[in-house]
C-alpha cells in the first residue's frame, strides 16, 4: 500500500480494485480510485468519471474526469464526452 500512497497510480488502482471488487468496501475503494486518478492512471480517471455520472448524478465532475481520461488515451472517455455533449440541451 505504501507504493499507492507514494504516487504510483498503478499500485493505487490495484488497491482500489481489491477494495471494490474483492472486499466490497466502496467508500475505501473510491479513496484509492481518486488517488490513482490523481497520479496519472487513465482507467482510474475514467472509472471516477463513471462514478460521478452514474452514482452521484454529477455530470460536470464526470466531464472533467472523462476529459482527463481522454487526454491519457482512454478512447471510451472520448465517447462518453461526445454522449454528454449530445445529451446537453444547453450547449
Amino acid at each position: 500500500m505504501s507504493r499507492g500512497r507514494s504516487g504510483d497510480g498503478e499500485a493505487a488502482f490495484r488497491i482500489y480494485q481489491m477494495y471494490d471488487l474483492g472486499l466490497g468496501r466502496k467508500k475505501k475503494a473510491i479513496e484509492w480510485l481518486v488517488m490513482a486518478a490523481n497520479n496519472g492512471h487513465g482507467v482510474a480517471a475514467y472509472n471516477l468519471a463513471y462514478d460521478f455520472y452514474y452514482h452521484r448524478s454529477d455530470a460536470r465532475s464526470a466531464a472533467v474526469w472523462w476529459s482527463i481520461a481522454a487526454q491519457r488515451g482512454e478512447k471510451k472517455a472520448e465517447e462518453m464526452l461526445r454522449t454528454l455533449a449530445l445529451d446537453n440541451p444547453y450547449r
